[in-house]
């Protein structure tokens, strides 16, 4: 025999040795969170953990191929088709729905005030 709880139902719920259950919950609303759930029968009590991931903010990673013997002022895009092996980067790996900043820095050792780094958003 099967028996469904419902919480606010009319009256308790009785169980025998060799009745089955089933026990349904809804996961937590927030990221990084665990609801515990105790569950009565007679005498004992039981512990149902049900956790939701914390929110991955940091991507899968991926590599860069080096560029050498550049020319001086030369400017490159990565993955421009221009060179072998690169391979547009896309990213993956956060959690679904999430988005996060994106920045580049660099050791730049001509005129801070003229130079040029770019991020193009390709899709």
């Amino acid at each position: 025999m099967a028996y469904i709880f419902r919480p606010n139902s009319d009256g308790p719920v009785y169980v025998s040795s060799g009745d089955t259950l089933r026990f349904q919950y809804v996961a937590p609303s927030v990221r990084g969170f665990t609801e515990e759930v105790l569950i009565y029968i007679g005498e004992s009590t039981y512990t149902w953990s049900i956790s939701v991931p914390p929110p991955d903010f940091g991507a899968d990673p991926f590599i860069f191929n080096d560029i050498s013997n550049a020319a001086l002022d030369s400017s490159f895009f990565y993955a421009d088709g221009s060179r072998p092996n690169e391979q547009v980067v896309t990213v993956s790996g956060l959690s679904e729905g999430l988005s996060v900043p994106i920045s580049i820095t660099a050791n730049l050792i001509s005129d801070p005030n003229n130079y040029g780094i770019k991020i193009v958003f390709i899709s």
